[in-house]
């Protein structure tokens, strides 16, 4: 059985506070915040680690602004 995957993308860059709810509670380690700093001022969250990401939700569940979108998808049998 093939293993669910993920993709997440932050939508709104400019609109992230850099609160960093999505990297607290992602259980996988596949969202932080990264080095990059929008028009406002803050560090923005960024997808890490893609290899761990099973589209759970979290994240996007846990970001205030609701800038996350979470995408699943299976990897085809070889």
């Amino acid at each position: 059985m093939p293993k669910a995957k993920g993709e997440i993308v932050i939508t709104k860059e400019e609109q992230c506070t850099g609160c960093a709810f999505c990297q607290t509670y992602c259980n996988h380690g596949c969202i932080e915040i990264g080095p990059k700093f929008n028009l406002e001022g803050y560090l923005v969250a960024r997808f890490a680690n893609p290899e761990n990401c099973n589209a759970c939700m979290v994240c996007a569940w846990m970001c205030p602004r609701a800038l996350i979108e979470v995408y699943k998808y299976e990897e085809a049998a070889s």
